[in-house]
C-alpha cells in the first residue's frame, strides 16, 4: 500500500507549512490551528512506510520544530491545539506528552473508545487530563457513547439520525462524569459517534 506523507524532516516544508499557519491566523481572522493526527507522524507503523525504522526521534523532533515555528508565525495570542495524548490498551502508555510543551492545548480523541477502553487505559486518560490541565493547557475529550457506537459501525450508521442521537443522550453518562472527576478550567467536552 502506498502511503504520502509530507516530509517533515524537510526544513524547507515546516517553514512554509508554519507559514501557511501563521496566515491562517494573521490573515483569515483563525484564532489558531488544530494539528490533526499528529501522532500518526510518529507513529512507527508510517514512520517504518515513510522515513524508515528508527528515525522516529528524528520525525518527533521535526514535528516539535514545526509547531515551534507555526506558534511564532501565528503570534503569542493563538491557539495552538493538537491531536493528542491517547493511551493504549495494546501498549499500555500515553503517548504525546513530548508535544505538550509546544502547544496551547491538547485533544484526547478516543477517550474510552478505540485502543482505549479498559479502565487502566480510561484511567491514563483522567490522569492526562488533570495533568495537562495543571500545565496550564486547553484539554479538550472526545467521548463517545460506548466503544462499539462510531462511525465505523456499519450497520448503526445506517439507523435514522434521531435514533442515534436519543441512543447517544442515553449513553452519555459514563464518559461525561469520568471527564467531569479531571476537568480543569480549560477542558471542554466533545461528544458524538463520528
Amino acid at each position: 500500500r502506498k502511503l504520502e506523507q509530507y516530509n517533515v524532516l524537510n526544513a524547507e516544508f515546516r517553514r512554509w507549512w508554519a507559514s501557511i499557519a501563521g496566515k491562517a491566523v494573521k490573515e483569515y481572522g483563525c484564532d489558531g490551528i488544530f494539528m490533526d493526527a499528529l501522532l500518526q507522524a510518529t507513529s512507527p507503523k508510517w514512520v517504518s512506510k515513510g522515513w524508515g525504522r528508527g528515525k522516529e526521534p528524528l520525525v518527533a523532533k521535526a514535528v516539535a520544530d514545526m509547531m515551534q515555528l507555526a506558534k511564532k508565525k501565528m503570534g503569542d495570542k493563538s491557539i495552538l491545539l493538537y491531536n493528542g495524548l491517547r493511551s493504549s490498551d495494546r501498549q499500555g502508555a500515553m503517548r504525546g506528552r513530548e508535544f505538550l510543551p509546544y502547544a496551547d492545548g491538547v485533544a484526547i480523541e478516543h477517550f474510552g473508545a478505540f485502543q482505549s477502553q479498559t479502565k487502566e487505559s480510561i484511567a491514563a486518560d483522567i490522569e492526562a487530563v488533570v495533568q495537562a490541565g495543571k500545565a496550564g493547557k486547553i484539554v479538550v475529550v472526545k467521548g463517545w457513547p460506548d466503544p462499539e457506537f462510531n462511525w465505523t459501525n456499519k450497520t448503526k450508521m445506517k439507523l435514522p439520525a434521531a435514533q442515534l442521537a436519543e441512543e447517544a443522550r442515553e449513553k452519555i453518562t459514563f464518559s461525561l462524569a469520568c471527564f467531569l472527576a479531571a476537568a480543569g478550567e480549560n477542558s471542554y467536552f466533545c461528544y458524538s459517534w463520528g
